[in-house]
């Protein structure tokens, strides 16, 4: 096979029994008598790179395991059904079996849709190429050839994925925690299945995914049911608007969902894989989204294994009642700044609101801009709120909830700092930076934060530089986790940034005794990190979060591993509470006690 191969050829060749004509679009751009497999990119429309080695491949895949006897291509409806509907013979499921699994392992099964806008199935480029890559990571993928129209592609995945449930042992697969894939209109197709389940389209009563993996798609309905979503998109593509598809994933997140949006500066419609683009390597990261999935709940179902001691779950008399919560975006008043913390005098009795940089001196790898929420010119600060009464026991600086998107203060940080400045502590509101700044650039804006605490532990009246702890909410706590793991202790911002210019502050250690996770872990937006050898620098770690929040799993499978390593940590587990409950449920006295017991340890 090489990019002069005749594309006539690979569709006629007889090892692929007649459904060689579903790898190119021949009802929609019928290729001409002398085309070749270098010419597929100008038959694809609306799509872009194109890359003819991976054409190549990906032929090359099925005619090998063909010549080797395998099956690669069923049938989802019955010889009856076809005879009767003769559109149905246009319909079927390529299989790419995972590859490197021990003899008789089950993996896990990808279903990917391709585009074409309802017009044609791009299957060569825009499903074939990821199922081949996920069968090389240990997956079992399927591209699906189905009708093109948004009704009867439905109706066609639903059966797809009802085909696969009935058939799992004969496939030699785990359909438990299954991923619908797709680009564009093939996005669409999996969405749907994702919100409304195959039952919705005549398909078997079977769960919905595990997990959906979009690209480049204006599908805009939400359900309310949404499963897990990574999507990605670019911000040159005319057909699909990168943000439609953020507003799409920042509601799955607000939801309590794990979702996750990248967006490629530049890149067009239906770049694939995005090999050779700014884009490529993200379906390393999508596949490691779903596994992360897969692998919260299977811990959650396993039984276990930590000191039961360390996790405490509580039926409270009464439900949040989230009365008086202002869930907007809170942006601080730059004419409220008193000035720097690299410069600004101190003052403990006293609210004051202090940059964490100076202007332009931020570490940054983002080419700044507004976030959408913050205005273009925002720097982040940090707001104090003085402790009352007259022993003061300790510093904490909070971090609010928004999935890196907006800052919840006035739901999460400070009606937290009215309760802990009434028992002893001073507290200290972080207003880091949001999208499109990544999590490592607003990790500095804390640790930034937390040197200028210790570096005034003795102005702030506290008993000792070890007596500082964090708390955060949400993608506030996410934040937390990547402060005390990556940018801890001496680590300097320029590592991140290696135009940054050191300051005083940057001597200073950014070290934290401990944290409170309020529905949040260790990991990134929508993904705990369940790597024991990963969480090797976790302080001990207070998490509090409900039964009926959807990262229950996630959070259960976190506080496992932690109990496995024999982490100091706690877990406030309350019964039939859902995410997003801020300074309710009883666990801000319980993060007292715990931040107690681990400043005397320190």
């Amino acid at each position: 096979m090489n990019g002069s191969t005749l594309i006539a050829d690979v569709i006629g060749n007889p090892l692929l029994e007649g459904y060689g004509r579903f790898l190119f679009p021949i009802t929609f751009n019928t290729p001409r008598p002398g085309d070749t497999l270098a010419d597929v990119p100008d038959l694809l429309t609306w799509y872009h790179h194109v890359d003819t080695a991976t054409t190549i491949d990906v032929v090359g895949d099925l005619l090998m395991r063909r010549e080797n006897g395998q099956t690669v291509f069923f049938n989802i409806y019955t010889e009856q059904e076809r005879a009767a509907a003769p559109g149905l013979e246009d319909t079927g499921l390529f299989v790419f079996p995972a590859q490197g699994v021990p003899t008789g392992a089950k993996p896990h099964v990808a279903i990917c849709n391709a585009g074409g806008g309802f017009a044609y199935v791009a299957s060569i480029h825009d499903s074939m190429p990821h199922a081949l890559w996920l069968s090389r990571h240990g997956y079992t993928a399927f591209t699906l050839q189905y009708r093109p129209g948004a009704r009867t592609g439905c109706e066609d995945l639903a059966r797809a994925i009802s085909f696969i449930h009935t058939h799992a042992d004969e496939l030699g697969v785990d359909p438990e925690g299954y991923s619908l894939w797709g680009g564009s209109a093939g996005a669409r197709l999996a969405a749907y299945l994702g919100s409304y389940g195959p039952a919705r389209f005549g398909g078997d009563d079977v769960p919905r995914p595990g997990a959906v993996v979009m690209q480049y798609t204006g599908h805009s309905d939400l359900s309310g049911a949404e499963p897990p979503t990574f999507a990605c998109v670019g911000t040159a593509d005319p057909i699909a608007s990168w943000r439609t598809m953020r507003a799409r994933t920042d509601a799955i997140a607000a939801a309590g969902t794990p979702s996750e949006c990248r967006v490629f500066e530049g890149l067009p419609h239906g770049f694939g894989l995005g090999i050779a683009t700014a884009a490529e390597g993200w379906i390393e990261d999508a596949a490691a989204f779903w596994q992360a999935q897969i692998d919260a709940a299977s811990a959650a179902s396993a039984p276990s294994a930590g000191p039961a001691t360390v996790r405490e779950y509580v039926r409270l008399d009464y439900s949040p009642t989230f009365s008086g919560i202002d869930l907007n975006h809170v942006s601080p008043d730059p004419d409220a700044v008193e000035g720097t913390v690299a410069t600004a005098a101190v003052d403990p009795t006293r609210s004051q609101c202090l940059f964490l940089w100076d202007e332009g001196g931020a570490p940054t790898t983002t080419t700044p801009r507004s976030s959408g929420y913050d205005p273009a010119g925002f720097r982040p600060t940090v707001t104090s709120i003085p402790a009352v009464g007259g022993t003061v026991r300790g510093a904490v600086l909070l971090c609010a909830g928004g999935a890196f998107a907006v800052r919840g203060n006035n739901s999460d940080c400070y009606p937290t700092a009215e309760q802990l400045s009434a028992s002893g502590y001073h507290c200290f509101v972080v207003d880091y930076r949001l999208r499109p700044y990544t999590q490592a650039e607003a990790g500095t804006d804390l640790a930034r934060a937390i040197r200028f605490v210790r570096a005034h532990a003795d102005d702030y009246g506290l008993p000792s530089p070890q007596h500082i702890a964090l708390g955060g909410y949400s993608a506030g706590g996410i934040l937390c986790g990547e402060t005390i793991l990556n940018w801890s202790g001496s680590t300097c911002p320029a590592e991140l940034d290696a135009g940054y210019t050191p300051d005083g502050l940057d001597s200073v250690s950014a070290d934290v005794t401990a944290t409170a996770m309020i529905y949040s872990f260790y990991g990134r937006l929508s993904v705990a990190e369940l790597n024991p050898d990963r969480l090797a620098g976790a302080v001990p770690t207070y998490y509090c979060y409900g039964t009926r929040d959807p990262f229950y799993n996630q959070f259960e499978a976190q506080v496992e591993v932690m109990a496995a390593r024999g982490a100091t940590h706690r877990a406030r587990v309350l019964d039939g509470w859902p995410h997003g409950f801020g300074a309710e449920g009883g666990w801000i006295e319980e993060y007292d006690a715990f931040m107690q017991r681990a400043f005397a340890a320190a």
